[in-house]
């Protein structure tokens, strides 16, 4: 399974995780391990509201090349840890051709 880089922040005794590929994506905790176990579902759930919404999952870039992308900097520089989190992989939505009727079927 791939994984991702994610950013772990510290302040004021609060932890923030971020994934750089996938901006929007962050959270916090109060503890380090809490700020992991939420970030991983932070991102399970990102990744399942991108494919809803039918956007394409980038692809996962080493840290190396993180380094050199000038967005993330600064964001690398700060961080307390950089970890790499297992990107989810998900679920295939089934192909529901335009404007065809959602039939639903009812109480019987």
């Amino acid at each position: 399974m791939p994984r991702v880089i994610a950013l772990i922040h510290q302040s004021a005794g609060v932890f923030g995780i971020s994934f750089p590929d996938f901006p929007g994506c962050l959270c916090s905790a109060d503890s380090l391990d809490e700020a992991l176990r939420r970030g991983a579902r932070a991102l399970t759930r990102h990744v399942a509201a991108m494919v809803a919404d039918g956007l394409a999952i980038p692809a996962p870039r080493p840290l190396a090349a993180l380094r050199t992308d000038p967005d993330f900097t600064d964001d690398i520089a700060e961080a307390v840890r950089i970890v790499a989190v297992e990107l989810p992989v998900p679920e295939p939505r089934p192909f529901v051709p335009a404007g065809a009727a959602r039939i639903g079927l009812g109480w019987h």
